[in-house]
């Protein structure tokens, strides 16, 4: 509590002194799955957006409940708020994701998924936008960006501003948070937020209790030197019944698995143009992960045996890229990225009898990439990108290639995009003294996509199309007669999307979603929680200035899914509709009131795990 008091009076020092002008825009801490940031090269991107705007009308109570909107994303939550969140990008394995906060990767190579980040170290009051890139991009990210990655802004205004939000709700869960933005000077801005969450009771045996510190300071447009700087803090507690326990409905112990968590990110950037074609910017980011963990184990207790552990992770990466403009049709990016890994995990299994299972582990990599964007013509434009890694002698080189091509006559845009993925080993696949083995190779995605792109009406209808093709290959899997991890596995996942946007008058607007997806596995691999169809719709209507409904509904088709005491079973599809009623009593106050699960559909999404049931909060927003 001392460093949080401290950056606290130090802040409100600086607010008090603060001038009372709005000042020019903020540059974010940007993440554009390119190298080169700017217009050109962003065309190319596989990218679905979740703006500022829509966080707001959709008023999440978790973050995966954002997600389950994007097509291509499959969002999974184990019961309750306290249990494990997966996330499948266009059939990919959570693990295959890159997770990024402010971009700062977070993703925790020492767990027992492999990698895949859990959403409930993060609340989403204090989110800004998403965005979620699809593909390998490994050219730009290095290792563990087989299936695409999920950027996420926190909150950041350029303009004074304070605001307070109190929200409440049934099964005594309640939240809270605070955001506030000044100016430093005349040069720079700073944005503080914290929130508080307790997930209340609404399913057995789950909780969640979170805690969030988000500090971020940005030099304004139009500075010699843009620089940026944010450090985030979450740390918070959960319990829920052991992942492939058969949850609060199956599990024949009774009791639940405890997680205690802390994460820490350190990120900045610092950028300038040498002169009018030549751009520097150097990044440095940390990140820290920490958690204590309890499981009971699942009967029989030889299948999955009581254990304790403790991990600790660290990552700390430095990038310098260098942009050069090189005609007023093609720009180039090539730079140099250090990284470095580091693990230590103890544990204790009860196998009747307490087995140390402890390791610690370390890596470094090193990388150097380069980009192309080129404009062919006023119709079609190209990019093309490359990044060789060296990760303690293992070498990977992976590329990616995009085209645009713009009809003049209808103005139908047709993309056309290719990428490549590679992902080391986990900590914990290489690491653990019973399972692990030194001795895995990485993993490999390849990528492909075509698609198009629409408006009519005057911009008020847009259609996009897209058909994708990922092949994932040298799967990491457990081996039970080696009692190991082996590579062996090929999955291939493809399918075709479809997303449509409408804005029948000023006041009313309808989006609406379509994802088939076909999977093929070999090695005996079973895909769990893969459904073959999902889909969306959303209504928004804003009859006035003052008021808004917001009611979406999301699809999941049936898929298959495991327990120990079940083994691999179809679940069957369900149904989601949620809402909120925003309404601004004045410039200053607002309230919300939303309903999770209105019709209270009884869908499982992992065996014998309940979903909350019907929920419903009361929001409080007020700027000071």
């Amino acid at each position: 509590m001392t460093i949080y008091r401290s950056v606290l009076l130090g802040f409100f020092i600086i607010y008090a002194n603060s001038s009372q002008a709005e000042p020019a825009t903020v540059d974010e801490l940007e993440v554009t799955a390119t190298i080169v940031k700017n217009d050109l090269s962003r065309k190319h991107v596989d990218r679905q957006h979740i703006s500022q705007q829509q966080v707001k009308v959709i008023a999440p109570v978790t973050v995966v409940d954002l997600l389950r909107n994007v097509p291509g994303v499959t969002a999974t939550q184990q019961g309750g708020k306290g249990g494990l969140t997966f996330i499948s990008l266009r059939g990919g394995e959570p693990n295959f994701t890159v997770v990024m906060i402010d971009g700062v990767k977070v993703n925790d190579i020492l767990n027992s998924r492999g990698g895949g980040y859990d959403f409930v170290g993060l609340d989403p009051l204090l989110i800004k936008s998403v965005d979620v890139y699809f593909g390998g991009l490994s050219s730009v990210y290095g290792s563990e960006a087989l299936g695409g990655v999920v950027s996420i802004t926190t909150l950041g205004e350029q303009y004074q501003t304070q605001i307070v939000t109190l929200e409440a709700g049934s099964d005594d869960q309640h939240a809270g948070a605070f955001h506030i933005a000044a100016p430093i000077g005349e040069s720079a801005v700073a944005n503080l937020s914290a929130a508080y969450r307790d997930g209340g009771n609404a399913v057995q045996g789950d909780s969640l209790e979170r805690r969030q510190f988000n500090l971020k300071l940005n030099s304004l447009a139009g500075t010699a030197v843009d620089w940026k700087l944010n450090f985030f803090h979450a740390a918070g507690d959960s319990s829920s019944f052991p992942e492939d326990s058969g949850g609060d409905q199956l599990a024949i112990i009774r009791e639940t698995e405890i997680r205690e968590f802390e994460q820490t990110n350190l990120g900045g950037s610092v950028g300038w143009a040498v002169n009018s074609w030549w751009r520097v910017d150097l990044s440095a980011a940390y990140s820290k992960h920490d958690e204590e963990l309890d499981n009971p184990g699942i009967f029989p207790l030889a299948s999955v045996p009581p254990l304790t552990s403790e991990s600790e992770y660290r990552n700390s990466r430095f990038n310098v890229t260098n942009t050069l403009t090189l005609t007023d049709k093609t720009s180039m990016g090539i730079g140099a990225e250090w990284s470095k890994e580091k693990g230590r995990f103890d544990s204790v299994i009860d196998f009747g009898m307490p087995v140390p299972a402890n390791f610690d582990i370390e890596r470094s990599i090193r990388a150097g990439f380069v980009e192309l964007n080129h404009q062919l013509s006023d119709s079609l434009s190209v990019t093309g990108g490359m990044r060789r890694d060296d990760a303690d002698g293992i070498d990977e080189t992976t590329y990616r290639f995009g085209s645009r091509y713009t009809f003049a006559a209808t103005d139908t845009d047709l993309l056309l995009r290719y990428g490549e993925g590679f992902k080391l080993p986990s900590f914990f696949a290489l690491g653990h003294p019973l399972v692990g083995n030194s001795e895995l190779e990485p993993e490999y995605s390849k990528n492909a996509s075509i698609g198009v792109e629409q408006t009519l009406l005057e911009d008020r209808l847009q259609f996009t199309a897209t058909y994708f093709y990922n092949r994932f290959t040298n799967l990491v899997d457990f081996d039970p007669v080696l009692f190991t991890n082996v590579n062996r596995s090929k999955v291939v996942a493809q399918g075709q999307e479809v997303k449509i946007t409408y804005l029948p008058t000023a006041q009313l607007q309808t989006y609406l979603y379509v994802t088939h997806t076909d999977y093929s596995a070999d090695g005996g691999v079973t895909l769990r929680r893969r459904p073959e169809w999902t889909g969306g719709v959303a209504l928004l209507w804003h009859p006035t200035d003052n008021y808004y409904l917001n009611v979406q509904a999301n699809y999941v088709d049936s898929f298959i899914d495991s327990s120990v005491r079940t083994g691999f079973i179809k679940m069957a599809g369900y149904s989601k509709i949620d809402s909120t009623l925003g309404w601004q009593l004045s410039d200053d106050i607002a309230l919300k009131f939303m309903v999770n699960n209105l019709f209270n559909s009884g869908y499982e999404e992992t065996v014998g795990f309940s979903n909350p049931g019907r929920e419903f909060r009361l929001q409080l927003k007020v700027r000071l």
